[in-house]
C-alpha cells in the first residue's frame, strides 16, 4: 500500500471516534456551513461557537441576511474582528438573492463568484453541503501535509499552493469527500496541532516525515512576514451630558463601516499640545475646554501596529460646528452601533 493510501485509511479510522461535536458539523444546510466557514477563517472553533449561534439566530437564512442593514450585520459580528468578512458575507447574500433566486449555488465554480469565498471556502461548502469531490486546503491541512509528507515549500507563499494541492489530490477520497475533508481538518486541529502535537498517539507516527527527521517544530515553513506598518491614533472621547460624539469609518481601511470617536491620526508620536489644538480646530471647540488622557494601549493587527491614545473632554453644551458625518449618541443607545474591539475594552475599563 502506498504512503498516500496508507494515510487516507489511517485518517478515516482515526476520525470515527475522534470527531468533534460542533454546531455546524454533520449538517447539509449550505447557508449555515457558509456562515461557519467564514467565521472560522480567523477564529478558533471554541471561540467561534457562541458567535455562530448568535449570528444564525439573528439571520437564520440567506434571505434574512440579505434584508438586514449592514450596521446590523457588523454589530452581530462585533468581537470577531476582521470585519471585511462580515461585509463580504452581507454583499454575497444580496448577490445570492439577486443572481441565484435566493439559493446558495451548489458547485465549486459558482461558489467562487461570491465575494469573500475563496478556494478553501468554496470546497468546504460544495463538499459538505452538496457532496462535490473538492478537497479543502486550510491551515490545518497545510500543516498536516507539510509534516507527514515532508513538504518544505513555505505555506504563506501563493505559489506553494500548487505543491500542496498536488499532494492533497493523491490522498483525497473522492467517494467520501465530506468525510475526508472533515477528518483531515479535525486531525490538524486536535492531533497535528501547531505546538505540542500528539505525536506519541498519532496514527501517522510510523511514516511521518517530520517525526522521523525531528522536524516537527520546523514544519510547516513560513517566510517572515513584512514589517508591520506603524500608525498613531488619537481619539477624543467627547461627551455632553448623557451623549457622546461618534463617527463612522467609511474609507477602505481597517474597521471600515465601524464606529469610533473623532480621530487624529499621525505618522509619528506627536506632542499633546498638537493633539489638543487639532481637536479644537477640527471640532471648533472653545479654547477653555480641558483634555485629559484617559486611556492608552497598543493594538497588533495582521499587518499593522497601532499606538492608541484616548483623550476625554466634556462640554456643557454643544457649542461647536459638528464634524461632517459625526453623530451625537445617547449612552443608552451605544449598544446599537458596532465598534472595533478596542472601544469595547475602553468602555469596560473606563465607563
Amino acid at each position: 500500500m502506498s504512503k498516500s493510501n496508507h494515510f487516507s485509511k489511517k485518517l478515516l479510522n482515526w476520525y470515527d471516534p475522534k470527531a468533534r461535536s460542533l454546531p455546524w458539523k454533520f449538517i447539509k444546510d449550505p447557508y449555515k456551513i457558509w456562515v461557519s466557514e467564514i467565521i472560522l477563517q480567523q477564529t478558533r472553533a471554541e471561540q467561534a461557537t457562541p458567535f455562530y449561534r448568535n449570528f444564525i439566530q439573528l439571520f437564520p437564512t440567506v434571505g434574512a441576511l440579505a434584508k438586514a442593514e449592514l450596521d446590523q450585520v457588523l454589530k452581530a459580528w462585533e468581537g470577531l474582528g476582521y470585519y471585511s468578512r462580515a461585509r463580504n458575507l452581507h454583499h454575497a447574500a444580496n448577490y445570492v438573492q439577486n443572481n441565484f433566486a435566493g439559493k446558495i449555488p451548489s458547485t465549486y465554480k459558482e461558489l467562487l463568484t461570491l465575494k469573500g469565498v475563496g478556494p478553501y471556502t468554496a470546497a468546504a461548502i460544495s463538499s459538505f453541503a452538496f457532496g462535490e469531490a473538492q478537497p479543502v486546503l486550510d491551515g490545518n491541512v497545510f500543516r498536516v501535509l507539510s509534516r507527514v509528507f515532508g513538504i518544505e515549500a513555505p505555506i504563506n507563499v501563493g505559489s506553494s499552493r500548487k505543491i500542496f494541492q498536488k499532494q492533497l489530490n493523491k490522498i483525497f477520497d473522492k467517494k467520501r469527500p465530506a468525510l475526508f475533508n472533515q477528518s483531515i481538518m479535525d486531525f490538524g486541529a486536535t492531533c497535528c496541532k501547531p505546538s505540542e502535537p500528539s505525536c506519541p498517539s498519532c496514527p501517522m507516527a510510523d511514516f511521518c516525515f517530520a517525526l522521523k527527521n525531528k522536524q516537527i517544530h520546523q514544519l510547516p515553513k513560513k517566510l517572515k512576514p513584512p514589517k508591520k506598518k506603524i500608525r498613531y491614533f488619537n481619539f477624543l472621547f467627547l461627551t455632553s451630558g448623557k451623549k457622546l460624539l461618534i463617527e463612522q469609518r467609511t474609507e477602505k481601511d481597517i474597521w471600515q463601516n465601524l464606529y469610533q470617536f473623532p480621530l487624529l491620526e499621525s505618522k509619528e508620536l506627536v506632542h499633546e499640545d498638537f493633539i489638543k489644538d487639532n481637536f479644537r480646530s477640527n471640532l471648533n471647540l472653545n479654547k477653555s475646554i480641558n483634555f485629559d488622557l484617559v486611556y492608552s494601549t497598543t493594538r497588533i493587527l495582521t499587518h499593522q501596529k497601532l499606538y492608541v491614545q484616548i483623550w476625554a473632554a466634556n462640554l456643557r453644551k454643544k457649542d461647536f460646528t459638528e464634524k461632517e458625518g459625526a453623530l451625537w449618541v445617547n449612552n443608552s443607545d451605544l449598544h446599537k452601533f458596532a465598534f472595533p474591539k478596542l472601544f469595547d475594552l475602553f468602555f469596560n475599563d473606563i465607563c
